[in-house]
């Protein structure tokens, strides 16, 4: 039994993939946002992201308020 082991790399970013890739137009990506953009699709990123303590702060504020 050959315990050979393929390394595989994004064909967007060029990282190595550990996970389970996936697959389109026959080649490999690391991750959905990988393989959108190489589609031409873009992510909708303009929503940001928000530090839990940052949330956790303005919510404590709202509630001082009333």
């Amino acid at each position: 039994m050959d315990d050979t082991r393929v390394i595989v790399y994004c064909a967007q970013c060029g990282d190595k993939i550990s996970g389970k890739p996936l697959m389109q137009d026959g080649e490999t990506y690391c991750s959905l946002e990988c393989a959108n953009l190489a589609s031409g699709i873009e992510t909708e990123e303009e929503e940001g992201y928000f530090e839990e303590e940052a949330v956790k702060f303005a919510f404590d504020d709202q509630n001082e308020d009333e």
